[in-house]
């Protein structure tokens, strides 16, 4: 019993608090004017009182869009409405399926107020599902997310929430400091009406920490410094909290001087609690006729403290007829049949109090069947969601995927494209030098053919004198190695060719010398490659050892380093060039 008065407590603290959170102003009248009926905060004022129609407002909001006119209101914020009016209407487990699935999304977290009030109301719905480890957490998560805002009010909010949450858990020390330090802030806040309420809220839950330790004098003294200083308030420091009407306030005084008559019962001082139920009544017919599951199980905790047993009776039987209004299978009604069981029980009447037992074990059942339903609808929600998350990966990895290989594809042809581009003008490049090489070459061949036909010609016009013997010598040597090709011998020496010209190799190497500035062997090779070229210019099919064998060189490796050393191109790319170019014929 006590645990479920505890959980009934704290949701009305939770619930009010709630709303405030949301920044939202839920009115005072239990309908709102016509023309701001169907709007956000007109589904916010019918919860807890009309709550089909408040649904039927929030369906109307999300079908409503923003090409028609209407102001585009946020998905999330219309599910956080469905939340709020589901908690008001006793069904903790279908608001919980609604705010987890707005919890921790981007939108969320862009707007800091909306996001508070949906842990808020999450902390709420865990205690009363009695589900104390996420209702910890969730506490724990709204105090890390108020000082993550900067934001001190909603800090203090929360560490209310802590101190109440320890004080229920037995630990009272810790539940009193954090109470402590959530007033230290309050006090320091200014220019904001709702720090008035929860200071008077957090004078109440510092009673209520006194009440559970067993410190009843504290809790006395605190409960009594908290109607004085509602009787305190000026009109002008009521505006704009929960007690602005006087109504509200009598409603909130009626609720300690009910508490400050248990405390007084409990404590034996029996004048003094009578006194304080009845001025409790006093005030109670100057307010609206409300559930109230708080007010009924502070004047039942009373009653029965003070053996008014009959009493006690009526007012429990007032309390399960206002429980039964609207869905039945709820936890107040559980609490009422409970409380009618224990009060028949110790009247003596055991028959009526096992029938209300009897009851109560019935309505447990139902809710428990209730409860089970609603966590297979959630685990039914949360598969669901998940499934759908999955299949939304996997065709996100597979557009990535596709992507990746596009790019890859793409870059891959761009580079073949570039390299294709690179051949072809690097080809271009050296096709052009190598005809403009060629083109020297054959200049240069025309000119010193011509320079050879001048020089013949001058040495056949000039007479032979003595001092000419190197000339004669050379040109003999010229005559003998063009008209003989005895230069195509691998193995022709110096020595032999001295001796077939009548002289000897000191005279030969001197006319070669004075003539051609050449050695005999430079000089053969010379008459070698220009053979070699002719033989290139002329054919193209043998092979190039077997020019460089038949124009006297007896390795072709030498061949090559030659003929590249005199004409800047290889034998091979020259016969390429040659076919290219035919300047010459054969």
């Amino acid at each position: 019993m006590f645990r479920l008065y505890s959980a009934l407590l704290f949701r009305i603290f939770a619930v009010a608090f709630s709303a405030v959170a949301a920044g939202v102003c839920i009115p005072a009248a239990a309908q709102p004017a016509a023309d701001t009926l169907y709007t956000l905060d007109g589904a916010y004022a019918l919860a807890g009182k009309n709550g089909a129609l408040a649904r039927q407002i929030l369906d109307s909001l999300e079908r409503q869009h923003p090409s028609k006119g209407h102001a585009a209101i946020p998905r999330y914020k219309i599910v956080a409405a469905r939340a709020f009016v589901a908690s008001r209407d006793l069904n903790p487990r279908r608001a919980l399926l609604y705010l987890h699935s707005i919890a921790d999304t981007d939108e969320l977290r862009n707007d800091p107020e909306t996001d508070l009030f949906i842990t808020a109301l999450m902390c709420n719905e865990y205690q009363v599902l009695n589900r104390h480890d996420e209702m910890l957490r969730s506490m724990l998560l709204y105090l890390d997310k108020a000082r993550k805002y900067k934001n001190r009010l909603r800090e203090a909010v929360a560490l209310l929430y802590l101190g109440d949450t320890y004080s229920r858990d037995g630990a009272h020390e810790k539940g009193l400091q954090h109470l402590r330090a959530a007033q230290e802030i309050l006090r320091t806040q200014t220019g904001n009406k709702k720090v008035t309420d929860y200071l008077l809220w957090s004078r109440e839950l510092e009673a209520e920490a006194c009440f559970r330790a067993g410190d009843y004098s504290g809790a006395i003294r605190i409960t009594r410094d908290l109607i004085a200083w509602y009787g305190r308030l000026t009109r002008q420091q009521r505006a704009g909290t929960e007690v602005e009407e006087d109504r509200n306030l009598n409603f909130r005084q009626a609720q300690n001087h009910i508490s400050l008559a248990r405390l007084y019962a409990l404590n034996g001082e029996t004048a003094q609690a009578a006194g304080a139920y009845a001025e409790a009544q006093r005030l109670l017919a100057n307010t609206d006729k409300v559930l109230s599951p708080q007010m009924h199980e502070l004047a039942l905790d009373y009653l029965k403290a003070a053996g008014r047993y009959p009493e006690a009776l009526r007012r429990a039987w007032q309390y399960l007829d206002e429980a039964r209004v609207g869905d039945t299978v709820n936890l107040f009604n559980l609490a009422a049949k409970r409380q009618l069981s224990d009060i028949y029980r110790h009247l003596g009447d055991y028959p009526h109090a096992w029938n209300m037992e009897h009851q109560a074990a019935v309505l447990a059942d139902s809710l428990y069947a209730r409860a089970n339903y609603e966590t297979a609808l959630e685990l039914r929600t949360v598969y669901e969601t998940t499934e759908q998350q999955a299949q939304i990966l996997r065709q996100q990895v597979t557009i990535s995927r596709i992507r990746t290989v596009a790019g890859i594809l793409l870059i891959g042809i761009v580079a073949l494209g570039i390299i294709l581009w690179l051949l072809w003008w690097n080809g271009r490049r050296v096709k052009r030098k190598n005809r403009q090489l060629f083109e020297q070459v054959a200049q240069l061949g025309e000119v010193r053919k011509e320079l050879h036909r001048i020089r013949r010609a001058l040495q056949e016009q000039e007479p032979h004198r003595p001092e000419d013997g190197d000339n004669q010598l050379y040109a003999a040597l010229d005559r003998l190695m063009r008209e003989q090709e005895r230069f195509r011998d691998p193995n022709l020496t110096r020595e032999q060719v001295a001796a077939e010209l009548g002289t000897n190799k000191l005279y030969l190497s001197r006319a070669i010398s004075e003539h051609c500035s050449m050695t005999f062997l430079e000089y053969t090779n010379h008459l070698r490659l220009e053979c070699a070229k002719a033989m290139l210019l002329c054919d193209h099919t043998t092979k190039i050892e077997a020019i460089a064998a038949c124009s006297g060189f007896n390795s072709v490796r030498t061949f090559y380093r030659l003929f590249q050393k005199y004409y800047r191109l290889t034998p091979s790319e020259f016969r390429r060039v040659a076919s290219s170019y035919k300047t010459h014929p054969c």
